[in-house]
């Protein structure tokens, strides 16, 4: 018989929550016993934590699909677009670049570029002065290669200047070319 003391003071120094030792076993429904609270208890829990896995996967997908659709940046600037165009941050380090076009007459070219880049991104800015005198060089020569007739169209010029100028930075980051100024003189 001291067993079945034992056995009988084991269960009922269980703690259900009742907060006296006269009430029914139950919890706080009565009716339902304790343990069934608990595993329901657990299982809300699960069900938010799965929840939240769901809404966290979609966003990463979501952003993943978003990343590999082409953005269309070569966008032309008119009175009358709708679209307006990216804020950027710029590098305006550049110095005045002097060349002469490749006419048989040839004309002076005389152009001060600034640099478009994504907003906040050090790493580019870092990049742009690294590769500056290259950058500068390479438009040097790009407009060595033109002929007066076909500097009439600046947005064209801009398109191709950052085309070119993408090929010697990594990962396509110019956004966007600005001439400061952009004179062409007959000589």
């Amino acid at each position: 018989m001291p067993d079945e003391e034992k056995l009988d003071d084991d269960f009922s120094a269980v703690d259900d929550g009742g907060g006296g030792g006269g009430r029914r076993k139950g919890g706080l429904f009565g009716f339902i016993p304790s343990i069934v609270i608990q595993i329901l208890k657990y299982l809300v829990i699960i069900l938010v934590l799965v929840a939240a896995m769901v809404v966290v996967s979609y966003v990463v997908s979501s952003r993943i699909q978003g990343a590999d659709q082409p953005t269309n940046l070569n966008y032309i600037s008119s009175p009358d677009s709708s679209v307006k165009p990216p804020i950027l941050d710029w590098f305006n380090q550049l110095e005045e670049i002097r060349t002469n076009t490749f006419d048989a007459d040839p004309s002076m070219v005389i152009i001060k570029v600034s640099i478009g880049y994504e907003r906040e991104d050090a790493e580019t800015l870092a990049e742009l002065i690294d590769r500056q005198t290259r950058l500068t060089d390479s438009i040097r020569s790009y407009f060595k290669q033109k002929k007066k007739a076909d500097l009439k169209n600046e947005e064209m010029l801009k398109r191709e200047l950052t085309s070119r100028l993408n090929q010697i930075m990594n990962n396509e980051r110019i956004k966007d070319i600005a001439f400061i100024s952009f004179d062409v003189i007959d000589m």
